[in-house]
């Protein structure tokens, strides 16, 4: 396991490995940013990006570069949801398959879930903020191993 207990973000990207399968944990307190960008990419340039709007309080999903998308026109797709949060700061659970990605609100009250089908194993998460700074708490990063 991986565990970052608090970081401030900013526009630099802050990089993280994770394994091909995993659970990522963690807390976003978005402070003065309008957003949080979080990206799981790999070394071919797919990549998937998640995006929480504070003023709008949604979390946005964009598989449009996540990998192998041109087996339809109705693939590549943004999918929104409400994050339903109390106050200042969004917690998220986000497991991570070969071929699938569900991104649950910590407290239960959203969940979303998009198929995926990169060429090679997402390998990195890296979260930033846009439009001021914001801060990562409560940062996780577990293997998950299929028997």
């Amino acid at each position: 396991m991986k565990s970052v207990s608090k970081t401030s973000l900013g526009s630099k990207a802050r990089t993280y490995s994770i394994p091909e399968l995993c659970e990522i944990d963690m807390e976003i307190s978005p402070k003065k940013a309008e957003s949080v960008e979080i990206e799981l990419s790999n070394a071919a340039g797919e990549k998937v990006v998640m995006i929480y709007d504070a003023k709008s309080d949604s979390l946005s999903f964009d598989r449009c570069k996540s990998g192998i998308v041109d087996f339809s026109q109705d693939f590549p797709a943004v999918t929104v949801s409400p994050a339903y949060t109390d106050g200042d700061k969004v917690g998220l659970r986000i497991f991570i398959d070969r071929s699938s990605i569900e991104v649950f609100g910590k407290d239960g009250r959203f969940a979303m879930t998009n198929l995926v089908f990169p060429n090679s194993p997402y390998s990195r998460l890296s979260v930033r903020a846009t439009g001021g700074s914001a801060r990562l708490s409560d940062l996780k990063i577990y293997s998950i191993t299929v028997e």
